[in-house]
């Protein structure tokens, strides 16, 4: 008989959302494996290994050249990500939840024979070159609006790129179009604390910055950039916002059709709340020629914002489909900051990654071709190699061969990923097609209000003292005739990440999570109330109470919604503040 192994002893892996469903990347340790494991996990195993979440086709794509597999499993999200009621809101986990899966060892495996991947020391690194070789630097600043703010500093004191990114995009504009009507600012309130730092160093250091931090107010929030670097006595820093990612009004008039209801947009009348389309690199690209020194845009995609400042550089030409395809696909592997070098990496004993609490960000010196080399600054933490590179490579791409962008196609069918040397990666091979005709809508629609609550149950029996706690709370709200039907019990430490595997034994503590979806704010309310009566009223040896939005209470529920535009409908501006 076979020996059994888990998944995670001959791969690594990586995941996230996609739409209402997740993006399951997996690679071998040892590309002779590769062929071993496709006769394994293939579709129908995945299915069959995740049927009691969703019954929704799955796809998966093949990277033969990388020893890769990427996997597209809707469903099990429950909608989007900001709408779902799951508490693992983004699929991250799901990359090790596919790894548990058990198969069949190949015949030469031996225990202990694969994983096993420490970093490569740094000692001996050069700093990345001055830009005396041709190669654009590109430095990531960001990864999000809640990004370490250590990281993308340091990057920007060392003169060692010529560009510094600060992704601060979510899909949650809507709900940054409530904060500004509330009167409150639109944009993540760390930049506060990020921004005078980054543009006093990079001011120094004669870096530019690109940033989509604008969200739904770019011209605003480049007056206020604006202002920062007048305080902080550089007046002559040239700031310029990029308008025409807002195309709430043209949506309506339009009546697009959404593409996950099929249904116009029209139906959610006064619910939609936002519309934005991905726009083009070509503005960002114009007010990088203007002499900008600071660029504020909106909803500019990821990769786009790297993609910009080597067309500027390199000037290539707008129906370069091939050097913009490889431009958007660097763009991609550096957009989520750390998870490329070493950040999000770890899973002991198999890999490891160092001084994480001094992570570097990662730096792209990009050549006239497109090819790259990734690094980050000699002496921080993590690290850059083949396998953080690869998942980053694999994250949330859908299909690998066809990973759409407004300004071009990426395919990285046959993408190279080589080692060249400590905490230095050689990225190649990535293609690029023609662009496609229509740009991504992405729609922040009201669908009601979520209401948590939380209590944890310690002690023998603390599984069913939490099971009659979720039956009590059920009662109370039927009593009341407040619809149960979206209601949801997680029962934290058993089943709220992985929901069908249960546990092996009696669990000493639970954290038992209630949510529900209402219509209505005060039902939402109602949940959060019945929670904290169980103090009381429910069963012994509870406590620990959350009752705050987050890990308690109530909140809107904001839905993402998708449909497109052509491309050509699409109208920009830049504007100098």
């Amino acid at each position: 008989m076979a020996q059994r192994i888990r998944l995670r002893e001959i791969c690594h892996a990586r995941s996230g959302n996609k739409g209402n469903g997740v993006n399951v990347g997996i690679a071998t340790y040892d590309p002779a494996h590769y062929a071993w494991v496709g006769e394994q996990v293939t579709e129908q195993t995945v299915a069959e290994y995740v049927k009691p979440v969703t019954s929704d086709p799955i796809s998966r794509y093949e990277l033969p050249k990388l020893g890769a597999f990427n996997f597209v499993i809707p469903g099990v999200l429950e909608g989007s990500h900001s709408g779902t009621q799951i508490l693992d809101t983004l699929g991250k986990c799901y990359s090790s939840i596919l790894l548990d899966m058990e198969i069949d060892a190949p015949p030469d495996w031996t225990p202990g024979s694969a994983g096993r991947a420490n970093a490569a020391s740094d000692v001996g690194v050069t700093p990345p070159a001055a830009n005396g070789n041709g190669a654009v630097r590109l430095g990531c600043g960001s990864a999000h609006g809640w990004d370490n703010i250590e990281a993308g500093v340091e990057l920007a004191e060392s003169g060692a790129v010529d560009y510094l990114v600060f992704d601060n995009m979510s899909e949650g504009i809507g709900s940054f179009k409530r904060e500004q009507a509330a009167g409150g600012r639109a944009y993540y309130q760390l930049n506060e604390l990020r921004m005078p730092k980054v543009i006093a160093a990079c001011a120094e250091t004669h870096t530019k910055i690109i940033t989509n931090m604008g969200i739904v107010d770019p011209y605003g929030i480049a007056q206020w950039t604006k202002q920062l670097c007048r305080d902080l006595g550089l007046p002559h820093l040239r700031v310029m916002a990029v308008l025409g990612d807002d195309v709430l009004d043209l949506a309506r008039a339009r009546d697009l059709r959404v593409a996950e209801s099929g249904q116009p947009v029209s139906a959610f009348g006064d619910r939609l709340l936002s519309a934005n389309a991905y726009i083009s690199a070509m503005p960002i690209v114009e007010a990088l020629q203007r002499g900008a020194d600071i660029v504020v845009s909106g909803r500019a995609g990821d990769a786009t914002q790297y993609l910009a400042p080597l067309i500027h550089e390199f000037g290539w030409s707008c129906d370069d489909w091939e050097r913009k395809g490889k431009g958007l696909g660097i763009g991609h592997l550096m957009e989520c900051g750390a998870q490329i070098t070493g950040g999000y990496f770890p899973d002991p004993p198999y890999k490891d990654a160092p001084d994480l609490g001094r992570v570097g960000f990662p730096i792209a010196l990009v050549d006239d071709s497109g090819d790259a080399v990734i690094t980050k600054l000699p002496g921080t933490g993590g690290v850059v190699n083949r396998m953080t590179c690869l998942e980053q490579l694999l994250y949330e791409i859908g299909d690998p061969a066809n990973y759409k962008h407004t300004d071009a196609v990426v395919d990285f069918s046959s993408t190279e990923i080589t080692d060249i040397g400590p905490d230095q990666v050689r990225i190649s091979g990535i293609k690029g097609h023609e662009r496609p005709p229509t740009s991504l809508v992405v729609m922040n629609v009201h669908d009601g209000y979520f209401g948590v609550g939380e209590i944890s149950y310690g002690g023998g029996g603390a599984c069913a003292r939490a099971e009659l706690a979720a039956e009590i709370v059920t009662e109370r709200l039927k009593v009341m005739g407040i619809d149960t039907s979206r209601l949801r019990f997680d029962y934290e430490g058993i089943n709220s990440i992985f929901p069908w595997q249960g546990q092996s034994g009696p669990p000493a503590e639970i954290r038992l999570r209630a949510m529900g979806i209402f219509p209505q704010l005060s039902d939402a309310e109602m949940l959060r109330t019945l929670v904290h009566e169980l103090s009381c009223n429910g069963p012994s040896g509870g406590g620990g109470l959350a009752l705050f939005i987050g890990n308690g209470g109530m909140g809107e529920r904001i839905s993402l919604y998708t449909s497109v535009l052509p491309q050509e409908d699409l109208r920009y501006q830049i504007v100098e503040v």
